[in-house]
């Protein structure tokens, strides 16, 4: 989720030849860092930046820097250089594309959205994480349609998860932690993680997003 910085602080091509997409990766890492968000913003790529302006990259990562501090985190990795495109995965299991634009690496946005649903097991990371940071309109984004009310929102989410069931939530999130690593089970838009003899998560993807749709 979000960016921004100074000109003379871009990747620049040295005698014509494009910087790399590791060192891209870390300067941009720095620019957010240093909360220098419109030359941040002027290191995503072209379809990245129609979709998120620069003033939204600033919201983001002033309101949320665990979120911001996150993603500076996990691009001090090393990438492996292609000809016009780079990919490498972080510890968490998010994609990191690159790509070449005007003979200069340029970053996808994607990589600002530390609340991925892209993967069955991105989305039981991410929804571990919208707990942990308290990110009661994240979560909502991990209900399925078929459990959305005018009535569920984010503060009566907050409300179940710190008072009602508090004990309950801290439970299922030390369970989805400690079962990070175990098969999921996929069929079509169905996906399933065992957590034990009898216990499970259910998700449902819907328009490309997988949400929780039972943990039991």
């Amino acid at each position: 989720m979000r960016i921004g910085l100074a000109c003379l602080l871009l990747v620049t091509a040295a005698c014509g030849a494009p910087a790399s997409p590791t060192k891209t990766a870390r300067e941009f890492a720095a620019l957010l860092d240093a909360g220098h968000y419109d030359a941040a913003w002027a290191m995503l790529s072209e379809e990245s930046r129609a979709k998120l302006d620069r003033r939204e990259l600033e919201r983001r990562m002033t309101s949320n820097p665990e979120e911001r501090r996150l993603i500076v985190a996990q691009l001090s990795r090393e990438v492996a250089e292609e000809r016009a495109e780079a990919r490498y995965l972080l510890d968490d299991g998010r994609e990191v594309r690159l790509v070449l634009e005007d003979g200069r690496w340029k970053l996808d946005g994607a990589i600002l959205d530390v609340y991925s649903q892209a993967t069955p097991r991105l989305a039981i990371a991410s929804f571990v994480r919208a707990v942990e940071n308290k990110r009661y309109d994240v979560l909502l984004r991990f209900v399925p349609r078929a459990y959305r009310t005018p009535d569920l929102t984010a503060e009566v989410l907050q409300r179940s998860f710190e008072v009602e069931m508090r004990d309950e939530i801290a439970a299922i999130v030390d369970v989805l932690r400690e079962s990070a690593n175990e098969p999921i089970e996929e069929n079509g838009d169905r996906a399933r993680l065992s957590l034990g003899p009898g216990d499970a998560v259910l998700l449902v993807r819907e328009d490309g997003a997988w949400k929780i749709e039972d943990i039991y």
